[in-house]
């Protein structure tokens, strides 16, 4: 009997919500098992979206497999195994390196031979596809639940989400709340303002529009006068009743990503001189501004804000944890430790200049050399090309198919209808029911198949190359004088990760893919670099991967195995060496004063 790990697998993405219940899979899987006398030697029940890498339990099965304690998977559906392309391919890597001897599903197995392979790369393509769309998708909705002026979700407090039906939704269901509405006399539209809830809250933006009370003071008074939070029940936050009071929904437009919907946008984009919001304002334009004043008012003159490139706990400190703060000293910016917590003995000072050019450094570590790139993508281009003929020799394929079960279909009928068969003696009525819902099945699950074919794509490519140019002009776009501080944290915040400074050191965590980048051994390379190949792989950490990525002079290439329970590239931090400064700008460095010029 065969050792094989189950895994199932159910989250809630959109693409998912078809997809039997982890149970299900299961008792379906058990009983699979038994029928082709499979052993499981652990079921891995894992509840994550397949869309992003980081899995725990599907990480601890590929370990073990690379161990040996197993021979093969059983699943559900490919699709429970990966909808990301780096998880699908450490699949197929695995079954290269014979770490995984088999993939089995209840509609097929899955072996270590090219044709099997290659359909398990169509499948996880499709998967990674299906995500991607599912994503844009979501978009298009919103956008369109937008122009037709709704909420593209739940409405803020005071007021009601309407279902079709012409009920409260069940998130706010409340029968004494659906009488008041009844009341009304007339069809209940989609968002309507609460019977009960609604005047309090108007009667909280006029107490806020007074000025003579903060958020905390509101609160409070929010809550003696009966607004509660949906579903606790209990008082609203402070960051609530800030929430609430600038929200412009209240007075009859949507605010949705920073973008305003008015009457007369959703008039404009649509076209259509009938479009409006569909609700009702609660309170008047007016008097939200006025409020908006009042809480500006209100907070006015309490502090002062620096705008400084790396403030606001950009930059923590690397021995207590604590926030880096900066402070202007003789036309220059220092940052430090403000030592907060106890025990810290950072007390150098670091000018902004040095910082700046050791980000700009980092981000120049990220790039590769042109001729590098070109030669890449040469070796894309071919793979795209080989992939697009397959696809089209596929939409051919099941359009034939298609286009075949639609003359059975004709066929049928007409031999239904035939005056021959008037007695029914050619075809009976329960055999056209049988045979009709037969040929209906297969056109469907052909249609079904072509459609998914002409929604994947083939413009990775492209992506591909745009994330490449992207990444080689960070650095010039961070010095460029003419980028705003906020885009220079954007940027940085992109591609780096806990960002902390330590002895006049600062330390970065790339994210991925900006971690794998930084690994290759080209990366950080003049742009003039000529491009060798043998002196690549002389300097790499583990040639064996990166001949891989150059592609072997073999006729057979193939990738080693990596290590059990390690990835290609290390996790350690990127450690920059900031220099030191001078000793006049440095000073002493006892006391919060050190470190002025």
């Amino acid at each position: 009997m065969k050792k094989v790990f189950a895994y199932c697998r159910k989250s809630s993405d959109r693409e998912d919500r078809q997809i039997l219940s982890t149970d299900a899979q299961e008792r379906l899987l058990q009983e699979y098992a038994e029928s082709r006398h499979l052993t499981i030697v652990h079921l891995y029940t894992e509840k994550k979206t397949a869309y992003k890498t980081g899995r725990p339990f599907f990480n601890e099965m590929l370990a073990r497999l690379e161990k040996g304690e197993a021979e093969g998977i059983l699943t559900y559906h490919l699709t429970r195994l990966a909808r990301n392309s780096f998880d699908g391919g450490r699949i197929i890597y695995m079954m290269d390196e014979e770490a995984i001897h088999q993939i089995v599903t209840p509609e097929k197995e899955y072996t270590n031979n090219g044709d099997d392979k290659f359909m398990m790369q169509i499948h996880f393509a499709m998967a990674k596809k299906s995500s991607d769309d599912t994503s844009q998708f979501v978009t298009r909705d919103i956008e369109s639940k937008l122009l037709k002026g709704e909420y593209p979700g739940m409405v803020p407090p005071g007021y009601l989400n309407i279902n079709r039906d012409g009920h409260i939704t069940k998130a706010r269901d409340n029968p004494e709340k659906y009488m008041l509405l009844l009341k009304l006399n007339r069809t209940l539209r989609r968002e309507e303002i609460d019977p009960i809830d609604g005047p309090i809250v108007r009667e909280l933006f006029e107490e806020a529009a007074r000025g003579t009370q903060g958020l905390p003071q509101l609160r409070k008074l929010s809550y003696r006068m009966g607004l509660r939070a949906p579903k606790t029940g209990k008082m609203l936050s402070k960051h609530a009743i800030e929430n609430l009071l600038t929200n412009p929904y209240y007075y009859g437009v949507i605010e949705y990503h920073g973008q305003i919907y008015d009457n007369a946008t959703i008039q404009e984009k649509t076209r259509d001189p009938n479009r409006s919001i569909q609700h009702d304002a609660l309170i008047t334009k007016d008097l939200f501004e006025t409020v908006q004043f009042a809480l500006r008012q209100r907070g006015k003159g309490r502090y002062r804000k620096h705008n400084y490139t790396f403030g606001g706990c950009f930059l923590r400190c690397g021995e207590c944890g604590g926030s880096v703060t900066a402070e202007r000293q003789r036309h220059h910016v220092y940052y430090h430790c403000n030592r907060n917590r106890s025990h810290c003995s950072q007390i150098r000072w670091t000018r902004e200049d040095i910082i700046s050019g050791a980000f700009s450094a980092a981000l120049y570590g990220i790039r590769l050399p042109q001729c590098y790139l070109d030669f890449a993508f040469s070796k894309l281009r071919k793979v795209h090309a080989y992939e697009s003929q397959f696809t089209d020799a596929l939409r051919r394929k099941l359009q034939s198919q298609l286009n075949a079960c639609q003359l059975r279909l004709d066929a049928l009928l007409q031999m239904k209808i035939s005056p021959s068969n008037m007695d029914g003696s050619l075809l009976s009525d329960d055999e056209y029911v049988k045979q009709k819902k037969a040929i209906r099945d297969e056109f469907e699950m052909v249609e079904t198949q072509l459609k998914t074919v002409l929604q994947q794509g083939l413009n990775w490519i492209d992506d591909c190359e745009n994330f490449f140019k992207f990444t080689q002009q960070l650095a010039t776009k961070f010095l460029n004088i003419n980028t705003s501080i906020e885009d220079k944290k954007a940027l940085l915040l992109l591609v780096c990760s806990n960002i902390s400074i330590k002895d006049q050191q600062l330390a970065i965590e790339y994210k991925e893919p900006y971690k794998s980048l930084m690994e290759f051994p080209l990366a950080g390379e003049p742009e003039n670099t000529k491009f060798e190949r043998e002196k690549v792989l002389a300097v790499a950490e583990k040639p064996e991967i990166v001949e891989y990525w150059l592609g072997r002079r073999d006729s057979n290439p193939r990738m080693p195995a990596p290590e059990a329970g390690a990835l290609p590239l290390g996790d350690s931090p990127m450690v920059i060496d900031l220099p030191h400064q001078d000793a006049k700008e440095e000073g002493k460095d006892q006391g919060k004063g050190a470190g002025f010029p």
